[in-house]
């Protein structure tokens, strides 16, 4: 991996370095070189009943070739809101490198609500207006970070539940709870 060349360290060491330790992010950890600073949810999946049951949470591999840039880190919802107020704010990248993350291309194939940057989506559903932010899906469960740069709320919504049995209530969550927020004036660094 280029990040060991470069500077002799792994990948997770980096990022714990540089990222996680100055930002006090505690639970982040890289799923194929870290162990989990803390105890990991439960998944639940639709049972045969038609119930939720427990899948228990889902074994990390010790090694991954792929999905450092997917599923490989893993978190608790406070840190990662933390790491997107962060990111959003100018704390991990200079004024250029984000106007360049918010420039917007449109998907391919992509509804009129979504356009992307570097490593965003810019989302506008549910009455949020413009909303910045990234989403991730993997077997144990899916996530979304929201972050509004006018009224400077972040806003997370984690799914310990199969992605194929939630149908996506993570964005109408983070939704309302943008909403909720930005009526209640809680925004601000």
């Amino acid at each position: 991996m280029i990040a060991d060349s470069v500077t002799g360290s792994s990948i997770a060491d980096e990022f714990r370095r540089r990222f996680w330790t100055p930002l006090a992010l505690e639970s982040v950890f890289l799923a194929s070189g870290e162990e989990p600073g803390g105890t990991l949810a439960s998944v639940w999946t639709q049972g045969d009943e038609g119930g939720l049951q427990s899948v228990g949470p889902f074994e990390v591999p010790v090694v991954r070739e792929t999905g450092w840039g997917a599923y490989g880190l893993k978190s608790n919802t406070r840190d990662m809101a933390l790491w997107g107020h962060a990111l959003f704010q100018g704390e991990i990248l200079n004024a250029s490198t984000i106007a360049e993350m918010l420039t917007e291309v449109p998907p391919p194939g992509s509804g009129a609500d979504v356009a992307v940057g570097l490593g965003v989506r810019k989302y506008n559903f549910a009455g949020t207006g413009d909303t910045w932010g990234h989403s991730g899906v993997t077997p144990d469960g899916s996530a979304l970070l929201l972050h509004d740069l006018d009224s400077k709320i972040t806003v997370v919504v984690a799914v310990n539940q199969d992605p194929r049995t939630h149908r996506g209530v993570q964005y109408k969550t983070a939704a309302a709870l943008l909403i909720m927020a930005r009526s209640a004036d809680v925004g601000g660094d």
